[in-house]
C-alpha cells in the first residue's frame, strides 16, 4: 500500500538562483500549488508548478513535486525523470528520494528502488514512513527479514503508524508467521477501523490460515467500506474458490474483469475457476490472457503449463515451446559447478523438494516411499515448502533425519541452503502444480536433479535432468516432448501406502447398476463427459455416481447436470455429492460403486489406487500421453489387463460386458470378487513400497554413475 506523498519541508527559492526571477512570486506560486496539490486539484497545482519551472527550469521543489503529480498520475516512468532531475540540483531532499522510490517501486524496479529509500532515511533517520516504505519494498526484493526490521524501526519511532503495522502484517503473513501477523493487522484495524486493505489483509491472512468463513466475512467488510475495491473482490473470488463455491468465484471474477477488464488476479482466478470446474480449454485461454496482461508472472505460467499438460491427447509441440520459455526464464548461474564425483563407501545424499508434505494426496504415496527408503544407502533431506503444517506434515517429518523448511525463504536462499548441504541428488515431487518451488532447481543447487511423482508433464527447467517414469508411461518411442531424459523405473512408478484404519471392502446396497469416479472435477471434462455419456447410453439401466469436493455446491451441480444434460443424460441418473468427512468414510463410499469409470485423458492417481484398495475395478483408456497413462500402469501393475480400453469405442464395449457380468454374479460371487481384488492389489508392485524404494535407489545410484562418467 503507497505512503502519503512527501513534500519538502522549505522548498523556497535559495541563492545563486537565476538573476531577473522574483523569488517571493516564485515561492507564492509553489506554496499556492502545494495547497492545491495538498486538496486533491491536481490540473491546478501542476499548471502552477509549470508555472514555477517556466521562470526558474532548475528548481528542485518545482521539479520534484511536478515529479509527484506524475507518479501520482500513473506516469511513473516520467516521475522518475523529473524527481531524479530535482536530486541532481539539490540531493538533501530527504521527501525526493523517499518520493522517487515510490515511482521506481510502482515500476517494479525495486533495487533502485531501495537505493532512493536508504538515501531518505539516512537524510530523514527519525521518520517513520521513509522506513516504512523501505520495509515495503524490502519485502518485494524477498528480503523478509530486512523487512521486518525495517518496519519494526518505523513503529518504534511511531508507534500508532496504521500503515506500518498493516505492511508488518503482510511481511509476517507471507513468512506462515500467523499469530503474530495477526497481531499486527489487528493492531492496524484498531488504529483505524475503517482501512479497508487492512480487512482485505486480515482476509488473506484468514485464507492462509483454511478459515475460510472468516476470510469471507473480512472480505467482504473490505468491500462494504469500499465497493470499488478490486482487490479485496478478486481476493473473494479466491476464498469462494477455496470453498467449493465455484460459480460464485466465477461471479466474482467477472464482476471485477466487468470494470477493470486486465486486473490480473482476476484473470488468473477466473481460469483457475474454469480449469476446476472441468473447463480446461477455457481455462487455457484465460491463462494465456492474463499472461498477456502480466508476461512476467511465473505462478500463473505454471498454470498455464499444467493445464495444457493435462487436457493433452498427445504430444503438444506448442505446450512443449511453452515448457522451454518458462525453463529459460528460471536459468540462473549454477551453483553446482565442475565434475560430479562418484560416491563411494557412504550413502547418497538425496533431498526431496515439496509443498504437499501436509494433507495431500500425494503425501500418502512420499509417507510409504520414505519409511520404506534404505539408510544405508540414503541419507534423506526434505525440503518443505508447507505454510500451515499438520498431522501428516509430523508423520512424513518422523521419517526424514534432515528436515527443512524452505516456505519463508526465497528462491535464491533456499537454493543456498540446499547447496550448503551437499546433496549428490535434489528431486523435486511439483513440477507445476500448486505452491512449486521448481524455480529453486534452476539455481542447481545439486549435481543431479530430477523431477518425480507430482507432476504429469515436462518442467521445461534444462536444470532438471530426469523425469522419473515407467515404460508404460512412456514407452519406447512414445515420442514425449520434454528437456528431462526419461528414467524408466523398471516397475509401476508408484507405490500406494493403504491407509491402516480402511474399511472393510463392501457391495453397493442398491440393485441399480452404478458406475461412478470420486476424482477431482478438474479432471472431468468435455472428453470425459462424451466418453462417460456413451456408456451411459449404451447402459441405460445404469447411473453414474461422483463425488467430489465441490459438487458441495448446488450451483456447481447444475453445472454438471447441464454438461450431461446437452449429452442426452436425464439428470435423475447422476448422483452428485461432495466432501466425505476423514478418508475412512471416503473409502467406504467405495462400495457403492459397482465399478469406476476413469476420466480422459487425465487419469485418476490417488482415486484409481483408493478404488482398487476398496476392490472396486477401474476402467480406463488407454492414451497417448503421460497422464492418459496413468490407470494403466497400475492396473497393469496389479495384474487387471481387461479393465484397459484402447480406444472410445473398446471403452463403452468394455463397460458393457463387465456391467453384463458383474449383474450376473450372485452377490456371494460378487463379495468374493471384491476381496480377491483387494488381495490382487496389495500383493502387486502397486502396494510395496519397499520395492519401489530399492528401484529409486538403484535408480540414483545410476543417475549419479551417469553423471560421473560423464563428468570425465
Amino acid at each position: 500500500m503507497p505512503s502519503r506523498v512527501s513534500f519538502p519541508l522549505s522548498p523556497v527559492v535559495r541563492s545563486g538562483d537565476p538573476d531577473g526571477v522574483n523569488q517571493t512570486e516564485v515561492n507564492t506560486r509553489l506554496q499556492q500549488a502545494m495547497t492545491l496539490h495538498r486538496q486533491g486539484r491536481l490540473p491546478e497545482a501542476e499548471r502552477l508548478y509549470r508555472e514555477v519551472l517556466v521562470a526558474h527550469p532548475r528548481h528542485p521543489a518545482g521539479l520534484h513535486l511536478l515529479g509527484v503529480l506524475a507518479h501520482q498520475a500513473g506516469k511513473h516512468a516520467e516521475a522518475v525523470r523529473l524527481i531524479r532531475a530535482s536530486l541532481l540540483i539539490d540531493p538533501s531532499e530527504a521527501g525526493a528520494w523517499s518520493n522517487c522510490g515510490e515511482a521506481l517501486r510502482a515500476l517494479k524496479h525495486y533495487g533502485e528502488a531501495e537505493t532512493c529509500y536508504r538515501e531518505a532515511v539516512a537524510r530523514a533517520p527519525t521518520n517513520a514512513s521513509f522506513w516504512g516504505n523501505l520495509g515495503i519494498v524490502l519485502h518485494h526484493l524477498e528480503r523478509s527479514s530486512e523487512a521486518e526490521a525495517a518496519l519494526r524501526h518505523a513503529l518504534l519511532l511511531q508507534p500508532n503508524y496504521t500503515k506500518g503495522w498493516y505492511n508488518l502484517g503482510n511481511v509476517l503473513r507471507s513468512a506462515s508467521r500467523f499469530d503474530e501477523a495477526d497481531h499486527a493487522i489487528q493492531q492496524a484495524l484498531r488504529l483505524e477501523p475503517q482501512m479497508a486493505e487492512a480487512w482485505n489483509i486480515l482476509g488473506a491472512l484468514r485464507r492462509k490460515q483454511a478459515r475460510l468463513v472468516e476470510a469471507e466475512s473480512a472480505y467482504r467488510k473490505a468491500l462494504a467500506l469500499r465497493p470499488g475495491f478490486f482487490e479485496a473482490l478478486s481476493n473473494l473470488g479466491s476464498c469462494l474458490k477455496d470453498a467449493g463455491r465455484l460459480l460464485e468465484a466465477e461471479a466474482a471474477y467477472r464482476d471485477v474483469l466487468a470494470r477493470s477488464p486486465e486486473f490480473p488476479d482476476a484473470l488468473s482466478g477466473l481460469a483457475s475457476v474454469l480449469r476446476e470446474s472441468g473447463r480446461s480449454l477455457d481455462a487455457r485461454q484465460g491463462y494465456l490472457e492474463a499472461l498477456r496482461v502480466t508476461p512476467g508472472d511465473r505462478r500463473v505460467f505454471s498454470s498455464l503449463l499444467f493445464t495444457e499438460a493435462s487436457i493433452a491427447e498427445k504430444p503438444d509441440p506448442a505446450h512443449f515451446a511453452h515448457a522451454q520459455q518458462w525453463g529459460m526464464d528460471a536459468m540462473k548461474p549454477p551453483l553446482h559447478t565442475g565434475p560430479v564425483a562418484a560416491v563411494v563407501g557412504r550413502p547418497l545424499r538425496v533431498g526431496y523438494l515439496s509443498s504437499d508434505y501436509r494433507h495431500h494426496a500425494v503425501a500418502r504415496f512420499v509417507l510409504s516411499l520414505f519409511a520404506a527408503h534404505d539408510r544405508s544407502r540414503i541419507e534423506l533431506f526434505a525440503y518443505s515448502n508447507v505454510g500451515l503444517a499438520d498431522a501428516t506434515t509430523e508423520a512424513i517429518r518422523s521419517h526424514v533425519a534432515h528436515w527443512h523448511p524452505v516456505f519463508a525463504l526465497s528462491d535464491a536462499d533456499a537454493a543456498d541452503l540446499i547447496r550448503s548441504h551437499r546433496l549428490d541428488l535434489l528431486i523435486d515431487l511439483n513440477g507445476h502444480t500448486r505452491d512449486s518451488r521448481l524455480d529453486i532447481l534452476g539455481y542447481k543447487p545439486a549435481p543431479v536433479q530430477a523431477v518425480y511423482l507430482g507432476y504429469l508433464g515436462t518442467t521445461g527447467l534444462p536444470a532438471v535432468d530426469y523425469w522419473i517414469t515407467d515404460s508404460i508411461l512412456h514407452p519406447e518411442g512414445c515420442g514425449e516432448l520434454a528437456v528431462e531424459k526419461l528414467w524408466r523405473l523398471p516397475r509401476c512408478w508408484i507405490a500406494y501406502g493403504a491407509p491402516p484404519d480402511s474399511p472393510e471392502v463392501g457391495l453397493p446396497e442398491s440393485p441399480q447398476l452404478t458406475l461412478g469416479s470420486y476424482n477431482h472435477l478438474a479432471k472431468i471434462g468435455d472428453p470425459t463427459i462424451e466418453l462417460w455419456c456413451a456408456v451411459l447410453r449404451a447402459l441405460p439401466e445404469a447411473r453414474l455416481s461422483l463425488k467430489t469436493r465441490h459438487l458441495g455446491d448446488l450451483g456447481t451441480q447444475a453445472l454438471v447436470r447441464t454438461a450431461f444434460g446437452s449429452r442426452g443424460i436425464a439428470p435423475e441418473r447422476l448422483l452428485l455429492a461432495g466432501h466425505t468427512s476423514g478418508l475412512t468414510e471416503h473409502l467406504r463410499v467405495y462400495r457403492d460403486l459397482d465399478f469406476a469409470l476413469d476420466p480422459y485423458p487425465y487419469n485418476g492417481g490417488t482415486t484409481t489406487c483408493d478404488s482398487l484398495w476398496m476392490g472396486v475395478p477401474v476402467l480406463t483408456l488407454k492414451g497417448a500421453t503421460m497422464p492418459s497413462r496413468m490407470s494403466t500402469s497400475m492396473l497393469t501393475s496389479v495384474g487387471l489387463p481387461d479393465w484397459i480400453a484402447s480406444s472410445p469405442t473398446d471403452f463403452v464395449e468394455r463397460a458393457v460386458r463387465h456391467a453384463l457380468a458383474w449383474t450376473a454374479l450372485p452377490v456371494a460371487e460378487k463379495r468374493a470378487s471384491r476381496i480377491a481384488v483387494r488381495a490382487k492389489a496389495s500383493t502387486s508392485p502397486l502396494f510395496d513400497a519397499v520395492d519401489l524404494a530399492r528401484a529409486l535407489e538403484t535408480a540414483y545410484e545410476g543417475m549419479l554413475k551417469a553423471a560421473s562418467i560423464g563428468a570425465r
